[in-house]
């Protein structure tokens, strides 16, 4: 969901050295706060505006990263949220991901990939159903029978 509206508030005036201005951007299920030091006698409403794009994508690329964080730690046990971003957004992080990991981050990854089903994996990957299917048997399968070795061991 993109930034609803904005406010901002002077929150310090440093004289010659300009001014401190806090925006508070409100995205209706949250806000962000942003503090920026601007010169005096600019367009505050104006800077706020500018900023707006800059923190949707702040906010979506925050969201992406914590839905990463939380397949690389919990694989298929993660639990996503689609507040800001997309799973487009986030099947294309995965996709980045599965060729540059390694060890347990890698190993959880495929986990969570395990649990989807041929169709959404060839999406991913780009690949046919049957080339997902291959992908499922000869890498996602020990994955997620590593992973679960992993939970095992951590007693989950």
């Amino acid at each position: 969901m993109p930034v609803q509206s904005f406010t901002y508030k002077i929150v310090a005036d440093k004289g010659a050295d300009g001014i401190v201005v806090c925006y508070t951007f409100d995205f209706g299920h949250t806000r962000v706060e942003r503090i920026v030091n601007t010169a005096n006698n600019q367009d505050f409403a104006q800077i706020g505006a500018d900023m707006v794009e800059v923190v949707n994508l702040d906010v979506v690329e925050a969201e992406i990263r914590q839905n990463m964080g939380e397949i690389l730690a919990n694989g298929s046990a993660a639990s996503l949220t689609f507040n800001e971003s997309t799973l487009t957004q986030l099947r294309n992080r995965m996709r980045e991901r599965f060729r540059t990991l390694r060890g347990t981050e890698l190993v959880m990854l495929g986990d969570f990939l395990y649990s989807l089903n041929n169709a959404q994996l060839a999406i991913i990957f780009n690949i046919t159903q049957q080339q997902a299917q291959t992908l499922v048997d000869t890498k996602l399968a020990p994955m997620k029978t590593a992973a679960d070795i992993i939970r095992n061991i951590q007693g989950e």
